[in-house]
């Protein structure tokens, strides 16, 4: 959890909340 809260702080960082919550919906799925 811990690596996935911190992986998820630098995407949103460079994405907005929307691309960034894609991206965890894609990443749940892998």
């Amino acid at each position: 959890m811990a690596g996935r809260h911190g992986n998820k702080g630098v995407v949103s960082r460079v994405l907005p909340r929307e691309e960034c919550h894609i991206l965890k919906m894609e990443l749940l799925l892998i």
